[in-house]
Order: structure tokens, then C-alpha cells, then sequence
């Protein structure tokens, strides 16, 4: 398996271990927001159609992300972008 597709697998794991199903759109944001400040600290930004805006302080990184590498991180969070847009479709939102 190459690096990014073990990478891809192993974050989606990781979001598995910290997801309740009882809060999906609380678990979903949570997890784009932390992926959206961890690029935004690292210079990179995230993508416009995510719509972020950093707060006032400093960008902190995410503990749970600080072993992936840009693209990863962006990939996910386009991912779980789309899930949010879903959900907020759904009514799930709050």
C-alpha cells in the first residue's frame, strides 16, 4: 500500500475512534474545523469552499493531525466537508 493510501486509511480510523453517531454534524465539524486550523498553521490554508475563518490568537495543531501531511489533511477535509454539506441538507444541523 502506498504512503498516501495508507495515511488516507489510517486518519479515517482515527476519526472512527473519536466519532458518535448520536452528534454526527458536532463529530464532523469538530474534526474539519481542527483539520482547517492545522493547515492554517501551517501556512498552507484550507480550501475557499470550506468557508474558514481563523479565530483571534494563534492557530494551534490538532494533536490527533500532526503526523499528516498536507494533502491528507486536505483530502479528508474535503470529505468531511461534503458530509457537513449533507447533513446541513438533511436538517441534521444545529
Amino acid at each position: 500500500m502506498c504512503d498516501a493510501t495508507r495515511e488516507a486509511s489510517e486518519i479515517r480510523a482515527e476519526f472512527r475512534m473519536m466519532f458518535d453517531p448520536g452528534d454526527s454534524w458536532g463529530c464532523v465539524m469538530s474534526a474539519l474545523f481542527d483539520i482547517a486550523e492545522t493547515l492554517y498553521a501551517w501556512d498552507a490554508g484550507p480550501p475557499a469552499a470550506w468557508e474558514f475563518r481563523p479565530g483571534l490568537g494563534e492557530p494551534e495543531v490538532a494533536e490527533w493531525l500532526e503526523d499528516y501531511d498536507e494533502d491528507t489533511l486536505a483530502d479528508f477535509g474535503n470529505a468531511l466537508n461534503r458530509w457537513a454539506d449533507m447533513l446541513r441538507a438533511r436538517g441534521d444541523s444545529y
